[in-house]
Order: C-alpha cells, then structure tokens, then sequence
C-alpha cells in the first residue's frame, strides 16, 4: 500500500486547525456615568467549533480605564478576567488584543490600552471546549463620575472544526477501498 495514498486520505478527512473570527453586532453599548454601572454584549458563534486559542480584541472609549472591570463568559457560563481596575486615570481601550502569549500583562501596561497584552486570567482557560454558543463581554464600571462607549469587540479562535458523522463515514470508506486494494494486489500478484 502506497504511504502517500492513507496520508491523502487521513488529511482529506481530518480538519485542519484554522482561525475563525466573530464579531459581535449588538454594538455600540453606552456605558453609563451613574457608577456601578454592568453592560453587557454579545456574540454568537455557531459551530461545530473545539478550541485551541482563543483572542479577544475590543474598543472601549473611556474616561478612566480603572473604572472598568472587563469579563469574557464562555456558552458554558465559564468567565475569565480580562482586566480590573487598570490603567490609572488613562483612558480608552484601544483595539486592545488580549492573547495568553502577549508579551505584556494588562496589569503592566499603561494606557491608554493599545496592543495586545495577556489578560488577568488565561483565556486558555476555554480550550478544549466547545466555542458553539452564545459568548458574552461583561463590563463593570465601579465609580461614578465618567462614563464612555462599548464601540466594538470580536473573539478570534483557533479551532479545529468538530467532524460530522459523514466526515468519519467517508474516513472508513477510504480506509476500506485501501484495504481492498491492498488484499486484492497481495492475493493476485499485482
């Protein structure tokens, strides 16, 4: 049996890791002066999807970055801390990427938030789980006096798409007709 062919066959069958972006439409979201203020937005992202990695990119036009607690919550009710009461008196989150590989943490950083740092807690946390569902950014604001605008935020995953039923029915197929062939080439000679 041909090595190349079963390699063929198993990369035609098994999904490859790629990079899926969802961006959330229920924006922009007002953020309220009134203190102890809670907006929350979100985004569906229909599957079947497994998770890698994932990252979380936002625009956030703030008064006082520490006003703000951000929060992602997974489908299954999971939360990870993105960032709470950081930046000082800086404003804005600027098309801020949180990834787990960032070279700075949000709590190191200065604002206003512009680049990709690593959030409080790891957004590894979801992996090896289901992305299909409803995702939700949570965002508190602890004090009154400034207010500001949820402008926009996406999740970008690197998953591996779960097979369907027929994705494996067509592995066994193929893994039949080599077998065949195989039996048949050693029982006639060819």
């Amino acid at each position: 049996m041909k090595a190349w062919l079963v390699a063929a066959v198993l990369a035609l069958s098994v999904p490859a890791a790629n990079a899926q972006t969802y961006v959330s439409t229920d924006v922009p979201k007002n953020i309220s002066a009134g203190g102890a203020v809670t907006v929350t937005s979100t985004l569906w992202v229909p599957g079947p999807l497994f998770i890698d990695s994932l990252t979380v990119q936002l625009r956030v036009i703030h008064g006082w970055n520490s006003d703000l607690d951000l929060f992602l919550v997974g489908p299954t009710g999971i939360s990870v801390e993105l960032s709470t009461d950081n930046g000082g008196a800086s404003d804005n989150y600027f098309n801020t990427v949180f990834d787990d590989t960032a070279a700075t943490a949000i709590t190191s950083g200065t604002g206003p938030f512009a680049g990709t740092y690593r959030p409080e807690q790891p957004l590894a946390t979801f992996q090896n789980t289901s992305a299909t569902g409803l995702w939700t950014l949570r965002i508190s604001d602890d004090l009154l006096g400034f207010g500001g605008t949820l402008e926009d935020w996406r999740l970008t995953f690197m998953a591996i798409a779960i097979p369907e039923p027929d994705t494996y029915a067509l592995l066994l197929a193929g893994l039949g007709l080599l077998g065949f062939a195989a039996r048949r080439r050693k029982t006639f000679g060819g």
